[in-house]
């Protein structure tokens, strides 16, 4: 009984990991899709020095 219990556990904190995993592929995807000259130009209108 203790083996199917921790059989369980552990498929649950693979599949958590895989749906983290995932979002963390979207995030990365969105942040490679920033266009980093803009960012630039706006950090240049900050009013104190970068």
């Amino acid at each position: 009984m203790n083996e199917v219990l921790l059989d369980l556990i552990r498929h649950q904190r693979m599949a958590r990991m895989d749906g983290s995993l995932e979002l963390l592929r979207e995030r990365a995807k969105a942040t490679a899709d920033v266009d980093v000259d803009h960012l630039v130009e706006r950090l240049n209108l900050a009013p104190f020095r970068v």
